[in-house]
Protein backbone atom coordinates (compact mmCIF):
# COMPACT_ATOMS: atom_id res chain seq x y z
CA UNK A 1 0.00 0.00 0.00
CA UNK A 2 2.46 2.32 0.76
CA UNK A 3 4.23 2.20 -2.62
CA UNK A 4 0.99 2.99 -4.24
CA UNK A 5 0.07 6.01 -2.02
CA UNK A 6 3.10 7.52 -3.09
CA UNK A 7 2.57 7.49 -6.47
CA UNK A 8 -0.93 8.80 -5.63
CA UNK A 9 0.12 11.41 -3.47
CA UNK A 10 2.74 12.65 -6.26
CA UNK A 11 -0.20 12.65 -8.55
CA UNK A 12 -2.55 14.77 -6.15
CA UNK A 13 0.45 17.37 -5.28
CA UNK A 14 0.93 17.92 -9.35
CA UNK A 15 -2.78 17.78 -9.95
CA UNK A 16 -3.76 21.25 -11.37
CA UNK A 17 -7.42 20.76 -9.73
CA UNK A 18 -10.47 18.77 -10.51
CA UNK A 19 -11.67 20.74 -13.35
CA UNK A 20 -10.15 24.02 -15.37
CA UNK A 21 -12.71 25.79 -14.98
CA UNK A 22 -14.39 25.52 -11.24
CA UNK A 23 -17.83 24.36 -10.81
CA UNK A 24 -20.56 25.32 -8.55
CA UNK A 25 -20.36 23.23 -5.63
CA UNK A 26 -23.71 22.03 -5.17
CA UNK A 27 -23.84 20.86 -9.20
CA UNK A 28 -20.72 18.59 -8.02
CA UNK A 29 -21.35 14.72 -7.93
CA UNK A 30 -19.70 12.12 -6.12
CA UNK A 31 -20.13 8.36 -7.55
CA UNK A 32 -18.14 5.48 -5.43
CA UNK A 33 -17.44 2.12 -7.15
CA UNK A 34 -19.94 3.31 -9.81
CA UNK A 35 -23.15 4.56 -6.64
CA UNK A 36 -24.17 8.09 -5.85
CA UNK A 37 -22.77 9.07 -2.51
CA UNK A 38 -25.04 10.57 -0.30
CA UNK A 39 -24.16 13.19 2.31
CA UNK A 40 -26.25 15.89 3.67
CA UNK A 41 -23.99 18.48 2.95
CA UNK A 42 -22.84 19.26 -0.73
CA UNK A 43 -19.05 19.22 -1.69
CA UNK A 44 -17.55 22.50 -1.67
CA UNK A 45 -14.61 24.09 -3.99
CA UNK A 46 -11.72 25.43 -2.06
CA UNK A 47 -8.59 26.42 -3.73
CA UNK A 48 -9.77 24.96 -6.82
CA UNK A 49 -9.52 21.64 -5.18
CA UNK A 50 -12.83 19.58 -4.24
CA UNK A 51 -13.81 19.10 -0.27
CA UNK A 52 -16.26 16.46 0.77
CA UNK A 53 -17.56 16.13 4.76
CA UNK A 54 -15.20 13.58 6.39
CA UNK A 55 -18.08 10.97 7.40
CA UNK A 56 -19.66 10.88 4.18
CA UNK A 57 -16.22 10.48 2.70
CA UNK A 58 -15.47 7.59 5.17
CA UNK A 59 -18.76 5.42 5.00
CA UNK A 60 -17.73 5.67 1.14
CA UNK A 61 -14.37 4.38 1.59
CA UNK A 62 -15.35 1.97 4.65
CA UNK A 63 -13.02 3.70 6.61
CA UNK A 64 -13.29 4.40 10.38
CA UNK A 65 -12.78 7.98 11.67
CA UNK A 66 -12.07 9.12 15.34
CA UNK A 67 -12.00 12.36 16.19
CA UNK A 68 -10.53 14.16 19.04
CA UNK A 69 -11.57 17.62 20.79
CA UNK A 70 -8.07 19.23 19.74
CA UNK A 71 -8.26 18.97 16.08
CA UNK A 72 -7.12 15.90 15.24
CA UNK A 73 -8.26 13.43 13.03
CA UNK A 74 -7.50 9.87 12.72
CA UNK A 75 -8.81 7.71 9.67
CA UNK A 76 -8.00 3.89 9.82
CA UNK A 77 -8.53 1.48 6.25
CA UNK A 78 -6.70 -1.50 6.61
CA UNK A 79 -3.37 -1.64 7.67
CA UNK A 80 -3.57 2.38 6.80
CA UNK A 81 -3.82 5.04 9.41
CA UNK A 82 -3.96 8.72 8.13
CA UNK A 83 -3.64 11.50 10.69
CA UNK A 84 -5.21 14.76 10.05
CA UNK A 85 -5.22 18.08 12.05
CA UNK A 86 -8.13 20.62 11.46
CA UNK A 87 -6.67 24.23 9.96
CA UNK A 88 -3.08 22.49 9.57
CA UNK A 89 -1.74 21.91 6.01
CA UNK A 90 -0.23 18.17 6.48
CA UNK A 91 -1.33 14.82 6.82
CA UNK A 92 0.53 11.75 8.18
CA UNK A 93 0.48 8.39 6.40
CA UNK A 94 1.50 5.57 8.81
CA UNK A 95 4.07 8.39 10.46
CA UNK A 96 4.89 9.81 7.42
CA UNK A 97 4.35 13.55 7.09
CA UNK A 98 2.82 15.06 3.94
CA UNK A 99 1.71 18.19 2.65
CA UNK A 100 -1.67 19.40 1.41
CA UNK A 101 -2.21 21.95 -0.36
CA UNK A 102 -6.10 22.78 1.00
CA UNK A 103 -6.19 22.05 5.26
CA UNK A 104 -8.96 20.17 6.91
CA UNK A 105 -11.50 22.70 8.26
CA UNK A 106 -14.87 23.12 9.75
CA UNK A 107 -18.15 24.49 7.60
CA UNK A 108 -21.27 24.43 8.98
CA UNK A 109 -20.98 21.95 11.71
CA UNK A 110 -19.46 19.51 8.94
CA UNK A 111 -15.32 18.61 8.89
CA UNK A 112 -14.35 19.16 5.32
CA UNK A 113 -11.19 17.10 3.94
CA UNK A 114 -9.87 17.11 0.27
CA UNK A 115 -11.39 14.65 -1.62
CA UNK A 116 -8.69 13.92 -3.84
CA UNK A 117 -6.42 13.16 -1.20
CA UNK A 118 -8.57 10.98 0.80
CA UNK A 119 -9.36 8.64 -2.31
CA UNK A 120 -5.36 8.48 -3.11
CA UNK A 121 -4.43 7.92 -0.59
CA UNK A 122 -6.46 4.51 0.16
CA UNK A 123 -5.68 3.67 -2.92
CA UNK A 124 -8.57 4.74 -4.87
CA UNK A 125 -8.78 6.11 -8.34
CA UNK A 126 -10.22 9.50 -8.16
CA UNK A 127 -11.38 11.00 -11.45
CA UNK A 128 -13.16 14.23 -12.25
CA UNK A 129 -15.44 13.97 -15.47
CA UNK A 130 -16.25 17.42 -16.82
CA UNK A 131 -19.09 16.54 -18.72
CA UNK A 132 -21.31 15.67 -16.71
CA UNK A 133 -19.39 17.20 -13.40
CA UNK A 134 -18.93 14.18 -11.30
CA UNK A 135 -16.13 13.00 -9.13
CA UNK A 136 -15.51 9.17 -9.75
CA UNK A 137 -13.97 7.24 -6.74
CA UNK A 138 -12.91 3.58 -7.83
CA UNK A 139 -11.37 1.92 -4.97
CA UNK A 140 -8.29 -0.71 -5.83
CA UNK A 141 -9.62 -5.04 -5.45
CA UNK A 142 -8.71 -5.67 -2.06
CA UNK A 143 -8.38 -2.02 -0.66
CA UNK A 144 -8.97 -1.22 2.79
CA UNK A 145 -8.40 -5.15 3.54
CA UNK A 146 -5.75 -6.59 5.43
CA UNK A 147 -2.83 -8.09 3.73
CA UNK A 148 -2.60 -11.66 4.70
CA UNK A 149 1.43 -11.30 4.02
CA UNK A 150 2.07 -8.54 6.74
CA UNK A 151 1.64 -8.44 10.06
CA UNK A 152 -1.30 -5.46 11.31
CA UNK A 153 0.97 -3.97 13.37
CA UNK A 154 3.84 -2.01 12.03
CA UNK A 155 6.77 -4.63 13.26
CA UNK A 156 5.88 -6.74 15.65
CA UNK A 157 9.73 -7.11 16.57
CA UNK A 158 9.40 -4.70 18.14
CA UNK A 159 6.58 -5.45 20.77
CA UNK A 160 7.59 -6.17 24.17
CA UNK A 161 5.75 -6.23 27.12
CA UNK A 162 7.42 -3.21 28.10
CA UNK A 163 6.02 -1.34 25.00
CA UNK A 164 2.56 -2.14 24.72
CA UNK A 165 0.37 1.00 25.68
CA UNK A 166 -1.02 1.54 28.83
CA UNK A 167 -4.18 0.21 29.72
CA UNK A 168 -6.01 3.96 29.93
CA UNK A 169 -4.35 4.56 26.23
CA UNK A 170 -6.18 1.37 24.83
CA UNK A 171 -10.05 1.77 26.85
CA UNK A 172 -9.98 5.25 25.59
CA UNK A 173 -8.73 4.28 21.94
CA UNK A 174 -11.56 1.79 22.01
CA UNK A 175 -14.27 4.26 23.44
CA UNK A 176 -13.07 6.54 20.96
CA UNK A 177 -13.22 4.37 17.86
CA UNK A 178 -16.78 3.12 18.69
CA UNK A 179 -17.89 6.33 19.33
CA UNK A 180 -16.87 7.49 15.93
CA UNK A 181 -18.22 4.70 14.17
CA UNK A 182 -21.99 5.24 16.26
CA UNK A 183 -22.05 9.15 15.58
CA UNK A 184 -21.32 8.22 11.52
CA UNK A 185 -24.81 5.78 11.91
CA UNK A 186 -26.70 9.05 13.55
CA UNK A 187 -26.57 7.24 16.99
CA UNK A 188 -25.76 8.63 20.30
CA UNK A 189 -22.12 8.68 21.60
CA UNK A 190 -22.16 6.10 24.63
CA UNK A 191 -21.26 7.46 28.26
CA UNK A 192 -18.97 6.05 30.68
CA UNK A 193 -20.22 4.89 33.63
CA UNK A 194 -17.72 4.62 36.48
CA UNK A 195 -19.53 1.76 38.19
CA UNK A 196 -19.83 -0.13 34.82
CA UNK A 197 -15.99 0.61 34.09
CA UNK A 198 -15.51 -0.69 37.69
CA UNK A 199 -16.44 -3.85 36.55
CA UNK A 200 -14.84 -3.89 33.51
CA UNK A 201 -11.66 -3.18 34.66
CA UNK A 202 -12.26 -5.98 37.32
CA UNK A 203 -13.05 -8.57 34.71
CA UNK A 204 -10.29 -7.82 32.71
CA UNK A 205 -7.85 -8.07 35.37
CA UNK A 206 -8.78 -11.54 36.56
CA UNK A 207 -8.80 -12.55 33.15
CA UNK A 208 -5.54 -11.84 32.89
CA UNK A 209 -4.67 -13.28 36.28
CA UNK A 210 -5.94 -16.15 36.27
CA UNK A 211 -5.77 -17.16 32.27
CA UNK A 212 -9.26 -17.80 31.18
CA UNK A 213 -11.37 -16.20 28.58
CA UNK A 214 -14.79 -15.82 29.23
CA UNK A 215 -17.62 -13.89 30.76
CA UNK A 216 -17.58 -16.62 33.42
CA UNK A 217 -15.27 -16.38 36.31
CA UNK A 218 -13.54 -18.95 37.92
CA UNK A 219 -13.29 -16.96 41.24
CA UNK A 220 -16.31 -13.65 40.40
CA UNK A 221 -19.14 -16.36 39.38
CA UNK A 222 -20.90 -15.46 36.68
CA UNK A 223 -21.76 -11.62 34.97
CA UNK A 224 -25.00 -11.73 36.55
CA UNK A 225 -23.13 -12.22 40.12
CA UNK A 226 -20.47 -9.60 39.12
CA UNK A 227 -23.28 -7.41 37.92
CA UNK A 228 -25.21 -7.98 41.73
CA UNK A 229 -21.97 -8.16 43.78
CA UNK A 230 -21.94 -4.21 42.83
CA UNK A 231 -25.56 -3.57 43.46
CA UNK A 232 -26.27 -3.26 39.18
CA UNK A 233 -29.09 -4.60 36.76
CA UNK A 234 -27.08 -7.16 34.52
CA UNK A 235 -25.26 -5.15 31.55
CA UNK A 236 -24.39 -7.06 28.33
CA UNK A 237 -20.55 -7.57 28.40
CA UNK A 238 -18.28 -8.18 25.34
CA UNK A 239 -14.70 -9.48 25.65
CA UNK A 240 -11.24 -9.52 23.61
CA UNK A 241 -7.93 -11.03 24.05
CA UNK A 242 -5.63 -8.81 21.66
CA UNK A 243 -1.96 -9.90 20.95
CA UNK A 244 -0.29 -6.64 20.90
CA UNK A 245 3.02 -8.31 18.22
CA UNK A 246 -0.07 -8.65 15.61
CA UNK A 247 -3.19 -6.23 16.38
CA UNK A 248 -4.02 -3.55 18.37
CA UNK A 249 -7.06 -2.37 19.60
CA UNK A 250 -8.49 -1.05 16.58
CA UNK A 251 -8.30 -4.44 15.34
CA UNK A 252 -10.08 -5.90 18.21
CA UNK A 253 -13.16 -3.26 18.03
CA UNK A 254 -13.29 -3.35 14.13
CA UNK A 255 -13.99 -7.93 14.84
CA UNK A 256 -16.96 -6.68 17.10
CA UNK A 257 -17.97 -4.34 14.57
CA UNK A 258 -18.18 -7.23 12.14
CA UNK A 259 -19.69 -9.80 13.81
CA UNK A 260 -23.23 -9.81 14.40
CA UNK A 261 -24.13 -10.64 17.43
CA UNK A 262 -21.69 -7.54 18.89
CA UNK A 263 -22.17 -5.55 16.50
CA UNK A 264 -26.12 -5.39 17.54
CA UNK A 265 -25.16 -4.34 21.07
CA UNK A 266 -22.80 -1.80 20.44
CA UNK A 267 -24.94 -0.03 17.96
CA UNK A 268 -28.16 -0.02 19.62
CA UNK A 269 -29.76 3.24 19.60
CA UNK A 270 -30.98 2.26 22.85
CA UNK A 271 -27.92 1.49 24.77
CA UNK A 272 -26.60 5.04 26.50
CA UNK A 273 -23.75 3.71 28.81
CA UNK A 274 -20.68 1.61 28.61
CA UNK A 275 -17.47 0.80 30.67
CA UNK A 276 -14.31 -0.44 29.17
CA UNK A 277 -11.51 -2.05 31.20
CA UNK A 278 -7.94 -3.37 29.71
CA UNK A 279 -4.95 -5.44 31.53
CA UNK A 280 -2.10 -6.11 30.55
CA UNK A 281 -1.12 -10.08 31.12
CA UNK A 282 1.98 -9.44 33.29
CA UNK A 283 5.22 -10.36 31.32
CA UNK A 284 3.30 -11.08 28.22
CA UNK A 285 1.92 -8.61 25.05
CA UNK A 286 -1.63 -10.13 25.43
CA UNK A 287 -4.07 -7.40 26.84
CA UNK A 288 -7.70 -8.49 27.82
CA UNK A 289 -10.43 -6.12 26.65
CA UNK A 290 -14.01 -6.19 28.40
CA UNK A 291 -17.12 -3.79 27.61
CA UNK A 292 -20.12 -3.91 29.51
CA UNK A 293 -22.98 -1.97 28.12
CA UNK A 294 -26.12 -1.12 29.82
CA UNK A 295 -29.26 -1.36 26.97
CA UNK A 296 -31.03 1.34 28.43
CA UNK A 297 -30.68 4.75 28.42
CA UNK A 298 -31.45 5.18 31.98
CA UNK A 299 -30.92 2.71 34.62
CA UNK A 300 -31.02 1.99 38.36
CA UNK A 301 -27.39 2.13 40.03
CA UNK A 302 -28.57 0.66 43.30
CA UNK A 303 -30.98 -2.26 42.78
CA UNK A 304 -33.58 -2.42 45.85
CA UNK A 305 -33.66 -5.68 48.07
CA UNK A 306 -35.66 -8.09 46.51
CA UNK A 307 -38.07 -8.63 49.27
CA UNK A 308 -38.98 -5.02 51.19
CA UNK A 309 -41.30 -4.64 54.43
CA UNK A 310 -41.77 -0.79 54.33
CA UNK A 311 -44.21 0.54 51.46
CA UNK A 312 -41.97 3.51 50.46
CA UNK A 313 -38.94 3.21 48.86
CA UNK A 314 -36.26 5.44 47.26
CA UNK A 315 -34.99 4.82 44.10
CA UNK A 316 -31.92 5.97 42.56
CA UNK A 317 -30.16 5.32 39.21
CA UNK A 318 -28.67 7.05 36.16
CA UNK A 319 -29.74 9.38 33.75
CA UNK A 320 -28.58 12.48 31.39
CA UNK A 321 -31.82 13.55 31.62
CA UNK A 322 -33.35 16.37 34.24
CA UNK A 323 -36.17 14.09 34.96
CA UNK A 324 -36.67 10.38 34.00
CA UNK A 325 -40.42 8.63 34.39
CA UNK A 326 -40.13 5.65 36.85
CA UNK A 327 -42.91 3.08 36.37
CA UNK A 328 -43.67 1.13 39.09
CA UNK A 329 -46.58 -2.47 37.90
CA UNK A 330 -48.02 -4.24 40.53
CA UNK A 331 -47.83 -7.85 39.26
CA UNK A 332 -50.44 -9.93 38.91
CA UNK A 333 -48.75 -12.90 38.52
CA UNK A 334 -46.12 -14.43 39.95
CA UNK A 335 -44.11 -15.95 37.00
CA UNK A 336 -45.37 -13.49 34.24
CA UNK A 337 -45.18 -9.20 33.93
CA UNK A 338 -48.69 -9.31 33.99
CA UNK A 339 -49.95 -6.30 35.98
CA UNK A 340 -53.21 -5.04 37.51
CA UNK A 341 -51.78 -1.40 38.38
CA UNK A 342 -49.28 1.04 37.10
CA UNK A 343 -48.30 3.92 38.61
CA UNK A 344 -45.84 6.28 37.17
CA UNK A 345 -43.32 8.99 39.25
CA UNK A 346 -41.48 11.60 38.10
CA UNK A 347 -37.68 11.66 39.05
CA UNK A 348 -35.25 14.62 39.76
CA UNK A 349 -32.11 14.46 37.83
CA UNK A 350 -29.14 16.60 37.65
CA UNK A 351 -27.63 15.18 34.00
CA UNK A 352 -26.11 12.55 35.63
CA UNK A 353 -27.87 11.00 38.47
CA UNK A 354 -32.06 10.46 39.38
CA UNK A 355 -33.60 9.50 42.42
CA UNK A 356 -37.36 9.79 44.02
CA UNK A 357 -39.30 8.06 46.56
CA UNK A 358 -42.10 5.29 45.10
CA UNK A 359 -44.70 3.46 46.88
CA UNK A 360 -46.99 0.12 47.13
CA UNK A 361 -50.43 0.15 48.60
CA UNK A 362 -50.94 -3.54 48.93
CA UNK A 363 -48.45 -6.60 49.72
CA UNK A 364 -47.43 -8.29 46.82
CA UNK A 365 -45.17 -8.35 43.65
CA UNK A 366 -43.96 -5.08 41.64
CA UNK A 367 -41.58 -4.62 38.98
CA UNK A 368 -40.27 -1.31 38.52
CA UNK A 369 -38.58 0.12 35.12
CA UNK A 370 -36.78 3.26 33.74
CA UNK A 371 -35.76 3.34 30.28
CA UNK A 372 -35.39 -0.94 29.65
CA UNK A 373 -34.34 -1.32 33.22
CA UNK A 374 -36.84 -3.66 35.13
CA UNK A 375 -36.35 -4.99 38.63
CA UNK A 376 -38.26 -7.19 40.66
CA UNK A 377 -39.39 -6.29 44.14
CA UNK A 378 -41.82 -7.91 46.80
CA UNK A 379 -43.43 -6.39 49.44
CA UNK A 380 -44.60 -8.21 52.55
CA UNK A 381 -44.85 -5.32 55.15
CA UNK A 382 -42.89 -6.45 58.76
CA UNK A 383 -45.62 -8.10 61.25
Amino acid sequence: MKKTFMRGFAAFLLAAGLSATPALAADIQITVNGSALSSDVAPIVINNRTMLPLRACAEALSATVNYDASGRIDIYRGNDKIVLLLNTPSAWLNGEKRPLDVEPQVTDNRTLVPLRFIGEAFDCAVNWQQENNTVSIVAAAGSGQQDTDAPTFPSDTDITPENVPADVTITNQALQQLNSVRLQKNLDALSTAAELKTMADAHSKDMAENGYFSSNSPTEGTLSSRAKALNLPQPTEIIAKIDYRTETVYQAVMEWLTNENTRSILLDASAGYIGIGAYQQPDTTYVYLTAEIMPSRAYFTELPSSAVTVPKLTVRGRSQRLTENVIVYQLSDENTYMYSERKTYTAKGDGTYFYTEVEFDDPGRYALQVGNCLVKVTYKPAE
